[in-house]
């Protein structure tokens, strides 16, 4: 009986061994959830590890949130996207070390940031250099515009691959009502330091600043800083509205913050994913620039009711700050800076 018993035991055994690899046999045309479609939900082939300082809030992450959406749905699963918001990993002093070392694949920059691996960066925030947002950002998503300007950065191993609107650029004081340069006497005025924003601001008798964006709040609060020269999402992304109490609207500056990839990351890719990736990014700095436009009045909103007042410049005051800024623009900007922009700008048809 015991023996029978055993016997029947082994049968079963048997019976269920060659049903487990029937099953896998079977397993040709679909793939581990259970798809019979020959799509691909397992694990992603690629994933983009991409760094950025801004908030949750802004619309730099907003769009990246969307751009990694995209790609996982584009690539049916493939390519996805591990995003590490403010400052997470790295901080605008070190973020730059590294996308060049490999550490990370992807950030966004503000352009002017970009001035300690290659001061020409600088020029790129020169006052009243663009006649638009659309310009700017069509302008220095332009490959012969990139060939021409950020060749210094292709040389250190970066891929420029676009660029996001950084919002509204406004100046921002803690405590003195700012209106025209006389105003901004003996401030000490948080920029993204350049030899030209540094003479820009020594021309108003003012001096510019560096201080680490995370650490802008106890800046201004504590008097480290007086002013802040900075978007709209800029100020409400870490409550700078509370230590704020005036703000002046030139509309001078386009803010621009530059897509990076790591160049050896981005050439390891496959050309369909390349492909994929670069138009991922232009759709995602159109949704970036609309979800700015479409927050603009609740950034304003939010920071007046914080206490600061925002006053938009008179033309009166525009020109005060033309006389004072647009010589050291032309001091300071090359020829073949302004040569290139200004011959894109001639053809342009946006």
């Amino acid at each position: 009986m015991k023996k029978a018993n055993k016997f029947l035991a082994l049968v079963l055994a048997c019976l269920i061994m060659t049903s487990i690899l029937s099953g896998c046999g079977n397993k040709t045309d679909s793939n581990d959830d259970g798809n019979t479609d020959g799509s691909t939900t397992g694990s992603p082939e690629y994933v983009i590890r991409y760094s950025h300082v801004q908030g949750t809030s802004t619309p730099t992450h907003q769009a990246m949130e969307w751009l990694k959406s995209w790609l996982e749905e584009q690539s049916d699963g493939r390519v996805t996207m591990e995003i590490f918001p403010a400052g997470q990993l790295y901080d605008d002093s070190t973020e730059i070390d590294a996308i060049t070392a490999g550490n990370i694949d992807m950030i966004s920059t503000y352009i002017s940031k970009l001035t300690t691996i290659d001061t020409s960066m600088q020029y790129s925030i020169a006052p009243f250099l663009f006649d638009s947002t659309e310009q700017m950002l069509d302008c220095f998503a332009d490959p012969d515009v990139q060939a021409k300007l950020f060749k210094n950065l292709e040389a250190q191993g970066i891929k420029v691959m676009g660029a996001f609107y950084g919002g509204d650029v406004m100046l921002f004081s803690a405590k003195k009502e700012i209106r025209t340069p006389a105003d901004f006497k003996g401030m000490k005025v948080r920029e993204n330091v350049g030899p030209m924003s540094i003479a820009q601001y020594e021309a108003m008798d003012a001096s510019a600043i560096t201080v680490v964006y995370g650490e802008l709040y106890t800046g201004l609060n504590s008097g480290l800083a007086d002013a802040v020269c900075t978007t709209l999402d800029g100020v409400t992304g870490i409550a700078l509205q509370e230590v704020l109490s005036y703000g002046l609207n030139l509309n001078h500056q386009q803010a621009c913050y530059l897509i990076q990839f790591n160049e050896d990351t981005f050439n390891s890719y496959p050309q369909d994913v390349q492909d994929l990736i670069t138009e991922g990014i232009a759709l995602a700095s159109e949704k970036e620039l609309e979800i700015c436009r479409e927050n603009r009045e609740n950034y304003i909103s939010e920071i007046e009711a914080g206490g600061c007042q925002i006053h938009d410049a008179t033309e009166d005051e525009l020109a005060q700050f033309h006389a004072i800024w647009d010589p050291i623009t032309e001091e300071y900007v090359p020829a073949d800076w302004m040569e290139t922009i200004q011959n894109f700008k001639a053809n342009y048809q946006g």
